[in-house]
């Protein structure tokens, strides 16, 4: 298999699990992933579903990536807008008709890790295919290359900020949301060097792959 074949399987793999680790999320009921929370904010004050609050955000956000960081455009960011936040209504359907809601706060810390998994090496796969980022992941890079810090503090804080920012809008938060917040960059980081990279056959990092394409 080709690099070119190795990275679109990586992203049509890591856009599913992206929307799969969402809902998870979502199901534990402790609390979703920062975007989400600021996601599901906004949607409760303008009355729309959060699939479509999802591809509304994002295109705001590309105002910022086309100024900034316009070469991590590509057609991750379309598959990403488009898809993600209705992987996550439909993945949660399925749930509420099979499985129901979990019974217990053991239950519930047990799907909010794995959706905390699931987020994390989606992300580093999604990153490392380099094939175009999310809006609101492309962030992180910007805040990069503009205050020098390590990906994992930068990710840290624009997920900080989006937890704030849901909490000022009058959104929910709970264990969960802080976790992510806290975790999301280091396990985002922890799988870049120990899968992504290595699936890859790469020997850089997912943002030594974007900056080359200015």
């Amino acid at each position: 298999m080709s690099l070119k074949q190795k990275r679109l399987a990586m992203l049509l793999v890591a856009v599913p699990l992206l929307g799969i680790g969402v809902g998870l999320f979502l199901r534990a009921g402790l609390g979703s992933d920062p975007y989400t929370a600021f996601n599901l904010a906004v949607a409760a004050i303008t009355g729309i579903d959060f699939g479509t609050m999802s591809v509304i955000d994002n295109a705001i956000l590309i105002v910022l990536v086309v100024l900034f960081h316009r070469h991590t455009l590509g057609v991750g960011t379309v598959l990403n807008m488009v898809f993600v936040g209705y992987v996550a209504d439909y993945f949660m359907k399925i749930c509420d008709r099979f499985f129901g809601a979990p019974q217990n706060f053991m239950q519930q810390l047990l799907i909010m890790a794995a959706g905390v998994l699931v987020l994390s090496l989606s992300a580093s796969l999604y990153f490392t295919a380099a094939l175009g980022l999310a809006p609101y992941d492309t962030m992180a890079f910007i805040l990069q290359r503009a205050v020098h810090l390590p990906f994992v503090w930068c990710r840290i804080i624009t997920d900080s900020t989006s937890l704030v920012l849901a909490l000022l809008l009058g959104g929910s938060a709970g264990i969960g949301t802080f976790v992510c917040a806290c975790c999301l960059g280091p396990f985002i980081n922890f799988f870049n060097n120990k899968l992504s990279i290595p699936l890859l056959g790469a020997t850089r990092t997912a943002t030594d792959a974007t900056e080359e394409k200015e």
